[in-house]
């Protein structure tokens, strides 16, 4: 069953049962360090767990994911001078949620962290430490790296690859090409991209 969205009740559900969710890393640009919240021991779901910033997906919020994104950011830490880098492809996580992975990038080195309710604690750390933090919900790791897969690609290609991710309302022609000419230019880059291009088509046209 495809992942269409649908309500219930308060939230944004998909056809499979999954409770649509957005996850926001925010990465600050002097050092790239990402921020952690601890969440508060008062909370039904993963009381005392690390994550990042994150909320569920109202039914209001239809097609405004980058918009709850921002709202939960100024909720939960108070920053709101941000600055897209990524909405990525969401990931299913334990078979009830399917949560929609954000970066934020926060050009302010001294941006002041101010907690609601919902979490107890904060930290600034190394992405590369994230597997050694204890107590964290489930594929957090996971969803940091959903984040970096434009990395994978040359750099004219993720040049547009970001500008698709970011530029959302552009019309649909402007979308086509410019998906295409990053097509090229991951094909161009090396022999063995062009293969791995040409499986992915012939798949895809079977």
């Amino acid at each position: 069953m495809s992942d269409v969205l649908r309500s219930r009740q308060k939230y944004c559900y998909t056809c499979s049962g999954r409770r649509r969710v957005v996850t926001v890393i925010l990465r600050r640009q002097s050092d790239g360090y990402v921020l952690m919240l601890q969440r508060s021991q008062l909370m039904k779901e993963y009381p005392g767990r690390w994550h990042f910033v994150s909320g569920s997906l109202e039914v209001r919020d239809s097609g405004r994911c980058l918009e709850r994104a921002r709202a939960e950011v100024l909720e939960e830490t108070g920053i709101s001078e941000l600055r897209l880098i990524c909405h990525a492809r969401p990931i299913r996580i334990e078979g009830k949620y399917l949560v929609h992975p954000v970066l934020f990038e926060v050009a302010d080195a001294h941006a002041i962290v101010m907690l609601n309710r919902e979490n107890q604690a904060y930290q600034w750390i190394d992405p590369g430490q994230l597997d050694c933090i204890e107590n964290t919900v489930p594929n957090l790791t996971q969803t940091w790296q959903r984040t970096q897969a434009l990395n994978k690609f040359p750099k004219n290609a993720k040049n547009g690859l970001r500008q698709l991710t970011v530029d959302r309302e552009l019309h649909p022609i402007v979308l086509a090409c410019l998906a295409a000419e990053c097509i090229n230019e991951y094909a161009s880059s090396s022999p063995s991209n062009r293969i791995h291009m040409k499986s992915l088509l012939d798949f895809a046209w079977a």
